[in-house]
């Protein structure tokens, strides 16, 4: 049976987030272990030290889940631990904490304590485990066909011109749109493409990233991609994408338009980062028009990243 371990300095407070965790366990067959239950009886059942008692539990453990509602230095030695120890670490979070900046390229899930929340944290928890326990393609989709090499994006002009579709309208213009998308992309040789039109799981495109840099592991994997080829772009619009990528389990997504960003779009976007850690990449038009290759395209994400995350405003 697979185990689960539970690292955490939880209170009768956060009940009902532990009792997620062990529902989610259940519904994948795995046993669920308390370090903090367990750590006493295995130190009086050997002659090893605190540290060498952590070592060894996390060792014997498929998966490890942090619970995280304050800043305690032995929980964050913990998941240092488990990191080293090639362990997949789930970092589970409330609203109320702001998770350190070392560890928001991981696996966070933002969960909420309220009672009318169990049933949505069991779903996100179960699928979250179902792929990690059992190494599944990401949240239901397929992995990369092949192993995706570390060399840089192309630095050629995009063939298709993204001005050019900006007198059409209505499908045809959302279907040049689709082809500028796609021809930019195969020219990125770190992002596979694991599913385009005219297959539709809630997304236009959805993107395997083969990158190693912080910043784009932000976004986490797999990255949808919802295009947007309107002149306005609504917050409604906004909260649908993201909370259906929430069920899924994914950390950011990529929303390409030929709209104008607002300030009230920006503050909304900067609102879902700050609750829920996720990341929203909205691209406007004036953005996309200073793409002329995959390599402009790479460098004006990561720029919104920085916005976004670090507060840093754009570079591009």
């Amino acid at each position: 049976m697979k185990k689960i371990l539970i690292i955490s300095t939880h209170t009768e407070r956060d009940e009902q987030i532990l009792d997620a965790i062990k529902s989610a366990s259940e519904k994948n067959g795995a046993e669920t272990l308390s370090l903090s239950d367990l750590l006493l009886d295995y130190l009086k059942s050997s002659n090893f030290s605190i540290t060498q008692s952590i070592f060894h539990l996390i060792e014997l453990s498929d998966l490890v889940v942090a619970y995280i509602k304050d800043y305690n230095p032995n929980l964050f030695y913990e998941i240092g631990l488990a990191h080293g120890l090639g362990k997949h670490v789930v970092i589970i979070s409330d609203k109320y904490f702001r998770v350190p900046a070392d560890l928001i390229n991981q696996k966070i899930v933002i969960l909420s304590s309220d009672l009318s929340d169990k049933c949505q944290n069991i779903f996100t928890l179960e699928k979250l485990f179902d792929q990690l326990l059992y190494e599944k393609g990401a949240f239901g989709f397929q992995t990369p066909t092949e192993e995706v090499k570390n060399i840089e994006a192309s630095n050629s002009e995009i063939g298709y011109k993204l001005k050019d579709l900006l007198w059409l309208n209505g499908s045809t213009r959302h279907e040049m749109f689709e082809k500028w998308f796609f021809e930019l992309v195969q020219g990125i040789p770190e992002w596979e493409i694991i599913q385009a039109p005219p297959v539709d799981k809630g997304y236009d495109f959805v993107i395997w990233n083969g990158y190693s840099d912080n910043e784009l592991n932000i976004l986490g994997n797999p990255i949808p991609v919802e295009l947007k080829a309107g002149k306005n772009v609504s917050k409604d619009t906004i909260k649908k994408l993201v909370d259906n990528a929430l069920l899924q389990g994914i950390k950011g997504v990529i929303l390409p338009t030929t709209a104008s960003r607002t300030r009230s779009i920006d503050a909304y976007i900067k609102k879902i980062y700050e609750e829920k850690r996720f990341v929203v990449i909205f691209l406007e038009l004036d953005d996309l028009l200073k793409v002329k290759s995959p390599r402009d395209f790479i460098e004006i994400i990561k720029s919104k990243l920085f916005s976004l995350v670090y507060g840093v405003d754009d570079c591009v």
